[in-house]
């Protein structure tokens, strides 16, 4: 096991703009807990305001739970500080969504791989050229590009030096936030190759944060479905695709557009409205405002 999270719980103080000095608490992640195993790709998925973007920050410590733990290799993530945190953030990095905002625009392509190495002190910096040309070879980038600007690069190419600047520390887990999300079908479907080859080659694991099921489907063994900072069901691929039990993963998989026959279909499972506030969220089961099947006795469980 490479990754357990246990009852983690976020909680964020905004204003109360009814009472002068008063505040109010907004339950962004609510008690989520999961395992990711070595060599495994493991799937979150969710709407918009699920609690993704929030236990991403978490799982990346670039901030610390209330409650509960985050354990990468057995280390309390939100115990450390200093070196030890720095030593820690070399064996587990995020690539982020936009290819373009990621990349420093007056950087040359090599500076910007190389630039963890020099963070982190790990080689000399005569060897420093020869790791970093190394590593654009091995994600589909020419080292001629070492000394150029990123200005003419694709897309494509763009989110090729974000996975080379993360390779470049020989990660264990890499976390994806939608990081394909802004690419062609064509090139999402390349650098899917391109991780299934890093994974073969270096036994990496991934958590992959996204919105596309399809892409999920295909790539990951166990997905965790997240409702209003909960996770409300975790399974295996198959199962969760094929035989979902919770109502709100019904409803995901029954407006995925698909070639093949739903095995739910959208006018049973359609989504009415907007997910309760998490200011002020309803007691008992969360997604009963929404649910098609609710009764009375989901107000109280």
């Amino acid at each position: 096991m490479v990754l357990d999270v246990r009852d983690v719980e976020k909680t964020y103080e905004v204003r109360d703009s009814s009472a002068l000095f008063s505040y109010r608490k907004v339950q962004a992640v609510r008690g989520v807990s999961f395992t990711v195993r070595r060599g495994e790709n493991f799937g979150i998925i969710g709407e918009s305001g699920c609690g993704k973007s929030t236990l991403l920050r978490l799982l990346s410590c670039l901030e610390a739970p209330n409650r509960g733990k985050i354990l990468f290799e057995g280390n309390d993530i939100a115990t450390l500080h200093g070196k030890s945190l720095l030593a820690l953030r070399r064996r587990f990095q995020l690539l982020l969504q936009d290819p373009y905002n990621a990349i420093a625009a007056h950087s040359s392509i090599g500076r910007t791989i190389a630039e963890s190495l020099l963070i982190h002190g790990l080689f000399p910096h005569r060897d420093i050229r020869e790791r970093v040309s190394a590593v654009m070879s091995e994600v589909g980038l020419s080292p001629a590009l070492y000394d150029q600007l990123p200005a003419g690069l694709s897309a494509g190419q763009r989110q090729r030096v974000n996975i080379a600047r993360a390779l470049v520390l020989e990660p264990e887990m890499l976390i994806l936030d939608e990081t394909l999300s802004a690419l062609d079908q064509v090139e999402q479907a390349k650098l899917l190759d391109l991780f299934e080859a890093l994974q073969a080659r270096r036994g990496i694991s991934y958590v992959y944060i996204s919105h596309d099921l399809a892409m999920v489907r295909r790539v990951c063994a166990r997905i965790a479905v997240m409702y209003l900072g909960r996770v409300v069901e975790l399974s295996d691929n198959e199962t969760l695709f094929a035989r979902a039990a919770h109502p709100y993963t019904r409803a995901l998989l029954s407006a995925v557009p698909t070639v093949e026959e739903k095995p739910y279909r959208t006018e049973t499972y359609l989504l009415e409205g907007e997910p309760p506030d998490p200011i002020d969220i309803p007691a008992g089961c969360s997604f009963r405002t929404r649910c098609p099947f609710a009764f009375e006795r989901c107000a109280r469980e």
